[in-house]
């Protein structure tokens, strides 16, 4: 059990978690749950959930490890560098200044919800066109939600 503790705190704070950030993908999160598969079995038994640690600890001893997500956050959180602006398209219906501007979904629409880096789906253009009928109150209701009035698809993001 001790081995579990150590290793698992590393999921949980511990300092060297920072090192994993961008060493190898999703890997916080896998330690993440082999930590919940190890508590829920060593509830029943004690003994069980070895394999988690041992899985757990191959991974954090043979992942690639970098720095450069801690020295990017020691840089952003101190006063050495000028704040940016952030851009008028990025102030949407999601944010405080948005809504005070009264952005709305159109908005959101035709200026916000470009994307950097886009790489589209198959079928991407038939949701688009589909969920933004949703959100603009466009589409027709044909399963309402069990428990909820149906007053249209808008009422869900408001």
């Amino acid at each position: 059990m001790a081995l579990a503790g150590h290793v698992f705190r590393l999921d949980v704070g511990a300092p060297r978690r920072q090192d994993l950030g961008l060493g190898v993908d999703h890997l916080v999160a896998t330690i993440h749950a082999l930590r919940e598969i190890h508590r829920d079995m060593a509830k029943k038994d004690p003994a069980e959930g070895r394999l988690q640690v041992m899985h757990a600890t191959y991974l954090l001893a043979t992942a690639k490890k970098s720095r450069a997500l801690v020295m990017a956050a020691c840089w952003y959180y101190t006063d050495t560098h000028e704040r940016l602006e952030v851009p008028d398209e990025a102030l949407d219906r999601h944010t405080i200044a948005g809504r005070r501007r009264g952005r709305g979904w159109t908005h959101f629409k035709e200026h916000a919800a470009r994307l950097e880096k886009h790489a589209p789906v198959p079928e991407e253009a038939l949701w688009d066109e589909k969920g933004y009928a949703a959100i603009e109150g466009e589409a027709d209701v044909v399963n309402p939600p069990a428990g909820r009035p149906s007053d249209g698809p808008a009422s869900l993001f408001e």
